[in-house]
């Protein structure tokens, strides 16, 4: 009767094993790293230049339905307001003070002008004072928002 050979049972990971294994997953971080931190930086700045022509289209048709003039002004790199727009939650005449640092955006505004001007005007037929450009940035992130002094239009890219 021939002996049985009976199967070892391994209860450990080789030394060797483990060296490959993480070298493998530090060679997939150098490489994955960097990838996601460019996609949020892009999302940040997408979401904040998306936020802006908002806010820009929401004053100007603002401006149409009241018949009253619209104000929108850029601080640098910190907020902008729309001025003489309802805030729903404060309830004064200073609509929606914008963070640009805050969640979800988490970007800047470096430059902001409108004819040398950080604000415009938009009409009571919504037409803006002058048009103009907002720079926005996330990380290495930056979109240009321009806004056409004719038809009072905000486009991003």
């Amino acid at each position: 009767m021939p002996a049985r050979h009976r199967p070892s049972h391994r209860t450990a990971f080789s030394l060797v094993e483990l060296i490959i294994v993480t070298a493998i997953i530090g060679v997939m971080s150098a490489i994955a790293v960097p990838r996601y931190a460019a996609a949020i930086s892009r999302y940040h700045a997408d979401a904040l230049a998306r936020r802006i022509v908002a806010d820009i289209d929401q004053a100007r048709n603002d401006a149409i339905n009241s018949s009253q003039s619209r104000l929108v002004y850029f601080v640098p790199d910190q907020w902008y307001v729309i001025f003489n727009v309802r805030d729903l939650v404060t309830n004064i005449d200073a609509y929606s003070i914008i963070h640009t640092t805050d969640e979800p955006y988490g970007g800047t505004i470096p430059k902001a002008s409108f004819s040398g001007n950080a604000y415009f005007y938009f009409d009571g037929y919504g037409k803006p004072t002058s048009g103009g450009s907002v720079i926005v940035t996330a990380g290495a992130t930056t979109y240009t928002i321009t806004l056409d002094a004719n038809t009072g239009k905000a486009t991003y890219r």
